[in-house]
């Protein structure tokens, strides 16, 4: 970690009616670290990753990409500064195949200019063999590259995570956001996925944040850990003092924390 603050929230809040979903959290990311977000069912870790990409907007507060003001930034303004996710519910186009969804992701590195793409000028080439041999690298990290031409939805369930962050990180992202990427996956499958986010964030120098209800993976995987309980930020810190503190133990009800 180099101590440099790539994400910054200050007093974030999200209000649904009258029901705090976010409430007036504060928090920074630091660049180059893995960092998680666990919370009990309806803590409002979800929420707030949907305020950092944009689907959302808040109600209050204010959240700093670096030193770039993201309050009232679109998603796909978000995503061209370098911020890319997964989502809870795998997101991918099944009728496409695997080699598609990742190219997809890639979208906004490919040229702009109208007449450069039509008489597919050698610039235009050279820019496209370099986005293809970038897909193939990702789909060879993720174990996916003999499953290419098969279609997404055909793969099974621990496959199209893989294939949903293979996709993410076709953006090129600087931070990867990561919503409970291990979910529905068998203990062997959550310890292969650890080891698998630990080479990415190190090959692909990545901020990670993580959300996972998995909690010993998130302790076993992540320097700093940030405990959400009905949208408040109850504990902050590395993984043994949180695992030690005497509200999140509470929060879980004395579960597997």
């Amino acid at each position: 970690m180099s101590g440099a603050a790539v994400l910054t929230l200050r007093e974030v809040s999200r209000t649904f009616g009258g029901l705090k979903a976010v409430d007036r959290v504060s928090l920074t990311v630091e660049e180059g670290e893995i960092f998680g977000i666990i919370g009990p069912n309806g803590a409002g870790k979800t929420t707030l990753f949907n305020l950092l990409t944009g689907l959302i907007p808040l109600t209050s507060g204010d959240i700093y990409f670096q030193q770039q003001r993201l309050t009232h930034a679109p998603p796909h303004q978000i995503a061209a500064l370098g911020i890319a996710r997964t989502f809870q519910n795998i997101r991918l186009f099944k009728e496409m195949t695997v080699w598609q969804n990742v190219r997809l992701g890639q979208h906004r590195h490919g040229s702009t200019q109208f007449w450069a793409n039509l008489l597919n000028t050698p610039a235009v080439q050279q820019q496209q063999r370099r986005l293809a041999d970038r897909a193939t690298e990702l789909l060879y990290w993720l174990g996916l590259y003999d499953r290419r031409d098969e279609l997404a939805g055909n793969l099974p369930y621990g496959e199209q995570r893989r294939l949903e962050i293979a996709r993410a990180l076709a953006l090129q992202p600087k931070v990867l956001l990561l919503d409970e990427p291990a979910a529905g996956m068998n203990p062997a499958e959550k310890q292969a996925l650890c080891e698998l986010i630990d080479r990415l964030h190190e090959a692909f120098q990545l901020t990670v944040i993580v959300i996972e209800h998995h909690v010993p993976l998130v302790m076993n995987l992540c320097d700093r850990i940030a405990v959400l309980d009905f949208g408040q930020l109850i504990a902050l810190g590395d993984p043994l003092r949180v695992k030690n503190d005497p509200k999140v133990i509470e929060a879980y009800l004395g579960g597997d924390v």
